[in-house]
């Protein structure tokens, strides 16, 4: 049996530019997973509550979640993403009240590991893209995830709608990268 060694990195770049004719602070988000190409694409973020993007294309947010999560086997995993102790890069509680940028990916995916990410019929669970939180209503991610929003978002809130959630079917731990961006 062959073994392929591979290194996991996350950087997060954050530069002050001018963006068109306003000044403020672009995010630009890289990750890579070297050992299953599980990339961050290129995407970039303008500091900022606007409903369209910039004239650099930027999505206009004011806030962040990276980070790189273990869903045990069998387990569930939730983000509150809004009136919760999760937190952002800074160390604050998320507050966001919409969600324009997600995406999961799998930092050791094989061809049995999987994880659902969506409702899934779960208490104050966000409806994201997916519209609806009805027992059946999630993705089965197998490698990397990448949804971007309307462009004034998906709502969320701290009562009925507070949580981005995942659960791994499996019979093995998943380590996964997850990245939401949005307002506040």
């Amino acid at each position: 049996m062959a073994t392929i060694a591979g290194t996991s990195k996350f950087s997060l770049d954050v530069t002050y530019s001018g963006l068109g004719t306003a000044s403020g602070r672009a995010v630009r988000l890289q990750a890579s997973a070297s050992a299953n190409l599980a990339t961050v694409p290129d995407v970039l973020f303008s500091y900022g509550t606007g409903t369209v993007l910039d004239s650099a294309g930027a999505i206009p947010v004011n806030d962040i979640y990276a980070e790189i999560k273990t869903v045990g086997l069998g387990s569930d995993l939730s983000i509150t993403v809004n009136g919760g102790s999760d937190k952002n890069p800074a160390g604050v509680a998320l507050a966001f009240t919409k969600i324009k940028y997600a995406f999961v990916a799998l930092m050791s995916p094989t061809a049995v590991k999987k994880l659902y990410i969506g409702p899934i019929d779960t208490a104050n669970a966000a409806q994201l893209w997916f519209g609806t939180v009805g027992a059946g209503v999630y993705e089965e991610v197998y490698y990397r995830s990448e949804h971007i929003g309307p462009a004034a978002g998906w709502t969320v809130n701290s009562t009925t709608a507070s949580i981005f959630y995942m659960s791994n079917p499996g019979a093995a731990d998943i380590s996964a990268l997850i990245v939401l961006a949005g307002t506040k």
